[in-house]
């Protein structure tokens, strides 16, 4: 029996019939006229690097202002198999989320608020977890080890990363944040009057930041902010805070115990400059080498008391729904971020607690679960690798023989055409992984099509990214994150974060609308084409 479609009724009253309140609103809020999601900050908010001004301002173009290029004799690419999307592959949930979620939907104390930032028994499974880590348990010199007051839950570590930014930070301050990055959390920053500034990760330091620079940037801003605003706040604004995402969103490179003097050497200026470390841990359970996971700074007992580490369902754990996360913070943070939830939304739901809960405890019976979970996990991850580094080289690119045969078969399942199965399998021409970004780590790639620049589609020479991306969505419906959406510093390449845990039919989709539309680009225009 087939299910009837519920009709969506898309749109909104004509502005004739809005209230003298509302219209009111709208002269002071314009942008709420334009019936999409406004990334940028308020007017009166001046982004200090202008590359950030740039995220938000791609996040209209890939969102939004791109369907204007659309073509109807295209099939649409839903949001799920979209390669600009951020979802992880498709798979079943870590059980022991499950089982706590349903568990809880039992429970006769659901008819009662739940705590603030999650009960104190929730919050010590998670102090027991991050012990188990490697995170301080005793006092010490430098802290007096973790405990409840350190931990709290959170709806998502983007959510927690503002509400952080609305306890540490003033207005004016300062968060210095690695390009590239995840654009999101740098609009997040400014939209919040807080400004942020970037350090360019360079590709002979492995896309690793350098103390050094560090150093020197956190001085130049302290400087800068001091003679700009000398006698004109009743504070000085200061740089507040760098954001380090280890595992690298995009790029997907670990900083792990390998690294580190290197993690020594960034706790060591961030604590000498007084400025705190967000430590975002989202990927950590994505990392390749089990072996060999992103090692979390506030498990150095001297950088504890200067790190605020994010944690999450989001990206491994096959929750993204959930919308589910956990703090680790100092204690007066700790407070500062309680009073926020509070006024915000009274306390965090209790099935994000409980689903967290289930991943993160430290009992061995998580452990065995986790193991086992990730041993099957990640080959699916690798294998989405392997099929995207053959879609783009070709297939002799794949050196074992069992993978180079389920690419094939996977290929042929897409599209039993012997001519179209040819040309998927050689790979596209002038299109490469960006040397030194093969990720160690998460779901994306940085795809560089630089080699395109400067041909033609429909007599249109493509001269920017954007004008690639008009092309590839004219002619495939292929969405994708540009450069400038998460501030890649080489300003001359063109490149894409690609998303390649989308299901293996939409990744091969939508690399063979790409193949064919960069064998159709032309050296030399054609006047009878229009875009």
């Amino acid at each position: 029996m087939n299910k009837k479609k519920t009709n969506i009724v898309y749109g909104s009253e004509s502005k004739e019939k809005y209230s003298s309140a509302l219209k009111d609103l709208l002269t002071y809020y314009e942008e709420l006229d334009e019936e999409k999601i406004i990334m940028a900050p308020k007017k009166e908010h001046k982004c200090f690097d202008k590359r950030v001004q740039k995220v938000m301002d791609g996040y209209d173009l890939v969102n939004f202002e791109i369907d204007k290029y659309a073509s109807k004799d295209v099939p649409e690419i839903y949001s799920q198999d979209s390669l600009n999307n951020g979802n992880p592959l498709r798979y079943r949930p870590f059980p022991s989320c499950l089982f706590r979620i349903i568990r809880t939907c039992f429970s006769r104390s659901l008819n009662c608020y739940p705590s603030t930032v999650g009960s104190s028994r929730a919050r010590q499974d998670l102090v027991n977890y991050l012990i188990k880590e490697g995170f301080p348990k005793e006092d010490n010199t430098y802290c007096n080890g973790i405990n409840v007051h350190n931990v709290a839950f959170a709806s998502s570590t983007t959510q927690a990363f503002g509400m952080i930014l609305k306890v540490i930070a003033r207005k004016h301050d300062v968060i210095i944040i690695p390009a590239p990055t995840y654009g999101i959390f740098a609009g997040i920053a400014e939209k919040l009057g807080v400004t942020c500034e970037t350090i360019d990760l360079k590709e002979e330091n492995n896309f690793f930041i350098n103390p050094k620079e560090l150093n020197e940037k956190i001085t130049s801003i302290n400087e800068q902010l001091k003679k700009d605003y000398q006698n004109l706040l009743d504070y000085v604004p200061k740089c507040v805070a760098y954001l380090n995402i280890n595992p690298h969103n995009p790029i997907g490179n670990v900083m792990t115990k390998d690294n580190l003097s290197l993690i020594k050497e960034i706790g060591d200026v961030c604590l000498e400059k007084s400025v705190f470390i967000i430590d975002d841990l989202i990927y950590r359970d994505l990392t390749f080498d089990r072996n060999n996971l992103a090692f979390p700074i506030a498990s150095i007992p001297k950088y504890f008391n200067n790190t605020i580490s994010l944690f999450g369902l989001s990206k491994a754990f096959g929750l993204a729904g959930f919308r589910a996360g956990f703090i680790v913070m100092p204690t007066p943070i700790f407070w500062g971020y309680a009073t926020e939830i509070f006024d915000l939304m009274d306390s965090v739901p209790v099935l994000q607690v409980e689903a967290v809960r289930g991943a993160f405890n430290g009992s061995a019976k998580r452990y065995k679960k986790y193991d086992k979970y990730f041993k099957k996990l990640i080959p699916k991850y690798l294998y989405q690798l392997d099929l995207v580094t053959a879609l783009i080289y070709g297939i002799n690119s794949i050196k074992n023989e069992k993978t180079k045969q389920k690419i094939i078969k996977d290929i042929a399942k897409y599209n039993d055409n012997y001519d179209t199965i040819e040309e998927i399998l050689a790979g596209i021409k002038g299109v490469e992984i960006r040397k030194n970004t093969y990720p160690q780590s998460g779901f994306f790639i940085i795809v560089d099509f630089t080699a395109l620049k400067g041909k033609y589609y429909k007599g249109e020479k493509i001269q920017s990214e954007y004008d690639l991306l008009k092309a590839m969505f004219n002619y495939g419906k292929v969405r994708y994150l540009m450069g400038e959406n998460f501030i890649w510093p080489y300003k001359d390449e063109f490149v894409a974060r690609v998303n390649f845990a989308v299901s293996k039919k939409a990744l091969i989709h939508n690399f063979y609308q790409i193949n064919c539309l960069v064998r159709m680009l032309k050296d030399e225009p054609n006047k009878k084409d229009n875009l």
